[in-house]
């Protein structure tokens, strides 16, 4: 009796022990990415949400660095279908349109996310705008949701522009 209670009760415990793994997984799954978009929409001076699915993405931020005369662009993409936020970084030489931009490569970073339940926007106040950033990621049944509102610069140019 003792030995099958035993067994029970390890049983159990490793069940308990897989269920928090996951949603501690998930929970950084949704930090990880509001870390990424967070560090590199306080740089952007401009910000396009194209919203071609209803999730706020592509989101493609952009600035200029006086200092060596390029161009960065990050651009983030929400494969729905798989649940992947990629990040391809860009630079182009020279403020100035002109040359093409040149990647520097494309990583994930979310690949468990909820199709339905992430996205982003802006949130329009009187005097500045805001990015909304909701990721839920789901891993293996575990769910974890975070919201975040980003403040970008405050001179940052929005596209499309808001129509007044």
């Amino acid at each position: 009796v003792i030995i099958v209670g035993c067994l029970a009760f390890a049983g159990y415990t490793l069940n308990v022990s897989n269920e928090n793994r996951n949603k501690s997984a998930a929970s950084l799954e949704a930090q990880y990415v509001g870390f990424w978009i967070s560090e590199d929409v306080i740089q952007a001076q401009r910000i396009t949400l194209e919203d071609s699915d209803g999730t706020g993405f592509p989101l493609v931020l952009e600035w200029d660095d006086p200092e060596n005369g390029e161009t960065c662009q990050i651009t983030y993409t929400f494969d729905r279908d798989q649940g992947h936020l990629s990040r391809e970084q860009k630079i182009r030489a020279g403020i100035e349109p002109g040359p093409e931009f040149v990647s520097l490569g494309k990583a994930y970073v979310g690949q468990n996310l909820d199709p339905d339940r992430t996205r982003c926007y802006k949130k329009e106040y009187e005097f500045v705008n805001s990015l909304m950033l909701e990721v839920t990621a789901i891993v293996h049944g575990r769910t974890a949701s975070n919201e975040y509102e980003i403040h970008p610069r405050a001179f940052s140019l929005w596209f499309p522009e808001v129509e007044e």
